[in-house]
């Protein structure tokens, strides 16, 4: 089931040749087919982009440069809750995340603000792709848990 199958013909209509009024437009793939009258149009735009994706599968599978870049496009999951927990934790760049550091940094920062929490983070001595942070539910307690965690190889406390 396609996530068009969840629109009206009139709204589907409305995506392909918007309103008069409307100052928005969808751009329909390149390799769609030039689509015919009534609820095939859909149909053709909704193969085009079932073509698309297996053609975007098979070039991540292939393993070729261009294969490589398409992988690089994917968005990146993370394990926050096991991260959230109130524990340290120490990740790599290249193994646990793919960001630079300083963005990586960044993104927990924010996570932790979404969630109403606390984060704290360091580099890590001898390992300059090595991130350590700790997450708490109140600075209180994030920064109690951090002293007590007393982490020999901190470097520098990037708070």
């Amino acid at each position: 089931m396609s996530h068009l199958d969840e629109f009206s013909d009139e709204e589907l209509a409305n995506l392909i040749t918007p309103s008069s009024q409307s100052t928005t437009t969808t751009q329909i793939p390149s390799s769609a087919p030039i689509p015919t009258a009534g609820r095939s149009v859909f149909e053709d735009y909704k193969r085009a982009l079932e073509v698309q994706a297996g053609e975007q599968a098979a070039k991540r599978a292939s393993g070729t440069a261009e294969g490589q870049a398409e992988e690089g496009n994917k968005r990146q999951t993370y394990p926050w809750e096991l991260w959230m927990n109130g524990e340290y934790h120490t990740i790599r760049y290249g193994e646990d995340f793919s960001r630079p550091r300083s963005q990586f940094q960044t993104m927990l920062h924010r996570r932790a603000e979404d969630r109403r929490m606390f984060v704290r983070t360091e580099r890590i001595k001898g390992d300059p792709d090595a991130l350590g942070f700790m997450f708490g539910n109140t600075r209180e307690e994030l920064n109690a848990a951090w002293e007590a965690s007393a982490i020999p190889d901190a470097d520098v406390n990037l708070d």
